[in-house]
């Protein structure tokens, strides 16, 4: 129904959103998102739409394309009804032909899952991802820890020509006072 497909493009626009956050570069600020760097990442947003406006086969579907429902993607990657005539009528007098176009096997929503599901299964992109990243921080945790090692050993090695250095000077002073005396006593 129209209530589920605004749905629909409610949850992809707030997932277009969040990826364009995550992946963006700010040319004015130098900033970047989080994720900019994750290439998989940041091509998801493109895939997805791309998924998304595939022809279905027209021997399965009446409806092919989702721009035969009035809606299109703006300049942000946003999907929006730009025909409410067309997307209306779709809804009023052939609603069996969009169930048909959104369950058949061509249909762009039957692969736009199927690309998904190669991000969420448990051996997709998302999980390669979450352990590359675990990896990182694990060996840059093993640097800090190496490096404060070499940090601590520097300084003890430091304090300790420190105090020989403290230990000589005293020695010496002790022997400037005793030439001091002798010379006096003299």
């Amino acid at each position: 129904n129209k209530s589920e497909f605004q749905d629909f493009m409610d949850s992809y626009n707030t997932l277009n959103k969040e990826l364009r956050n995550y992946t963006s570069f700010d040319g004015k600020t130098g900033r970047s998102g989080v994720l900019r760097e994750l290439r998989p990442v940041k091509d998801l947003s493109t895939d997805i739409r791309q998924k998304i406006i595939i022809s279905a086969d027209p021997t399965e579907s009446t409806i092919t394309n989702i721009t035969e429902l009035g809606v299109v993607f703006d300049n942000d990657g946003n999907m929006k009804v730009d025909n409410q005539e067309t997307f209306d009528n779709i809804f009023k007098t052939n609603p069996d032909a969009l169930n048909t176009f959104f369950s058949v096997t061509s249909s762009p929503m039957k692969g736009l899952m199927d690309h998904l599901n190669t991000y969420t299964s448990t051996s997709g992109i998302i999980n390669s991802l979450e352990d590359s990243v675990d990896s990182k921080i694990k060996n840059i945790n093993n640097r800090i820890t190496r490096e404060n090692k070499y940090l601590s050993d520097y300084e003890e090695k430091q304090r300790e020509i420190f105090t020989n250095l403290e230990t000589i000077m005293e020695q010496g002073q002790a022997q400037y006072s005793q030439v001091m005396a002798s010379l006096n006593n003299m």
